[in-house]
């Protein structure tokens, strides 16, 4: 996933999931992402680093 700034459209950073991500949730400093392969993955905007990542679960 590209984030772009909104004001000028210039590339901000990528985050990358090994597997597609379905679910995207931004906040403010931070950006969650959830992909097939189960797991949560939460980015900080500011440097694109990765924060911290945790296993998901299957809708049931």
């Amino acid at each position: 996933m590209r984030v772009l700034d909104a004001r000028t459209g210039a590339f901000q950073h990528e985050f990358r999931h090994p597997s597609p991500a379905f679910s995207v949730a931004p906040g403010d400093e931070a950006l969650v992402m959830l992909a097939n392969d189960m797991l949560a993955r939460i980015f900080n905007l500011s440097t694109g680093a990765l924060l911290s990542q945790m296993q998901g679960r299957a809708m049931e």
